[in-house]
Formats: structure tokens, C-alpha cells, sequence
């Protein structure tokens, strides 16, 4: 390491890859960091990781401390994501619930799991996905692809190709469960037809016979 230069960390967009790297100019950095983390000749935003500042000014590199944390955003990544931490449980704004004696609203029981359940589920098997209920795939879909992406720590083309999957798996749902109706549908009327013939006496199906 020269005299100049300072230790700082790398990573990419979705934070599963870390790299360690010295460097002395911005440059530097950048031909380091994309080497480390395997971007080749791919365009790359160096952003910090704390807060999302965009770094691309020599003299404010300069005045960065050392072990300052980078990402480098290439652009299908688009924007900065905070690191996601454990979703927070809100209890605000509960409407059309039940009351309490005290008057105070109780909150919906929500069977369905969080987000970030979901998340490490699918990081783990992917094919887990069928087992999701439908409100829990709406909750993948209501996610933007750069947040989805860095949930799942993939990046955002992935996360859209995931969501389009979603999708298709929902779709699929809802159609099924259109057949099924339909069926049901087609059933009632059969047994209220055979409900209605077996109603009539021998002399109304003779006059349905004689009638002209």
C-alpha cells in the first residue's frame, strides 16, 4: 500500500458480495473495486453505503475516512436501497375493527408472513414460491424491483423476473379457482333441473308429452 492510500470496502448493489480494496484516487477505487467484485468493463455509480451520497468528486474522496463503505451500482441496479432490517409490526391506523371494552380498536390477525420471511424463504428454494398464499405473493408484487432485489439479495432484473413469475403463479391461481366455480356452477344447475323432474307427478309428464 502506498503512502496515499486508504483502506476502504466495496459492495455490490444487493450487499452479498464484500470486498476489502487500498486506493489513494477515486479511479483507483473504481478499477479495484470493479476487478474485486467482477463488474469487467460494466459502467458503475460509486455511492456510500451509509446514506446513498453520490461519490464522483476527486476532492470529496479525498476527505472520506478510512474504511468508508462503498456500493457500486451498475445500471440495471438503478437506485440506492437502505439495508433492510426485521420488519417493524404497525398498529397505527387500524380501521373497520372490532373494539375493546376500553374502546380502543383491536388490530386484524394477519396469518399471512412478513416480507422478510418470505425473503429468506425464496433466498433459500426459489421453488417455494407455490406454497405461498395469495396475499403473500401480492405482498412480493406490491414491492419495487430495486427493493425486492435487495431483499433477496439478487439484482433488480432478477427481482423483476421473480415478480413476473409471481404474477404468473397468482394468475394461475385465480383461473383455477374460476374453473372451479364454473364446475360448481354447472352442477347446481344440473341438480335443480333433476330436482325440478323429479317434482312433476306421472299426469304433468303425460300433459308435457300430449301437449302440442
Amino acid at each position: 500500500m502506498s503512502e496515499g492510500s486508504k483502506p476502504f470496502k466495496v459492495w455490490n448493489a444487493p450487499r452479498s458480495v464484500k470486498k476489502s480494496v487500498t486506493a489513494e484516487t477515486l479511479k483507483e477505487l473504481i478499477s479495484k473495486g470493479k476487478e474485486k467484485l467482477r463488474y469487467g468493463n460494466e459502467e458503475v455509480r460509486v455511492v456510500l453505503e451509509s446514506d446513498g451520497t453520490e461519490v464522483d468528486d476527486e476532492e470529496y474522496f479525498q476527505f472520506l475516512e478510512a474504511q468508508t463503505t462503498f456500493i457500486f451500482l451498475t445500471q440495471d441496479d438503478g437506485e440506492w436501497m437502505p439495508a433492510y432490517e426485521e420488519d417493524q409490526i404497525q398498529c397505527e391506523d387500524v380501521t373497520d375493527t372490532g373494539a375493546t371494552p376500553s374502546g380502543n380498536a383491536e388490530p386484524e390477525e394477519d396469518d399471512t408472513r412478513s416480507v422478510t420471511d418470505l425473503a429468506v424463504m425464496l433466498k433459500k428454494d426459489f421453488s417455494m414460491i407455490h406454497t405461498l398464499s395469495r396475499d403473500e405473493i401480492q405482498k412480493l408484487l406490491d414491492l419495487s424491483p430495486a427493493e425486492l432485489g435487495a431483499r433477496l439479495a439478487r439484482s433488480r432484473r432478477d427481482a423483476h423476473y421473480i415478480q413476473l413469475m409471481c404474477q404468473r403463479h397468482l394468475d394461475q391461481m385465480r383461473d383455477s379457482d374460476d374453473a372451479v366455480q364454473f364446475l360448481d356452477l354447472l352442477k347446481t344447475r344440473h341438480l335443480s333441473a333433476n330436482s325440478s323432474d323429479a317434482g312433476d307427478g306421472p299426469a304433468t309428464k303425460r300433459n308435457r308429452l300430449n301437449s302440442p
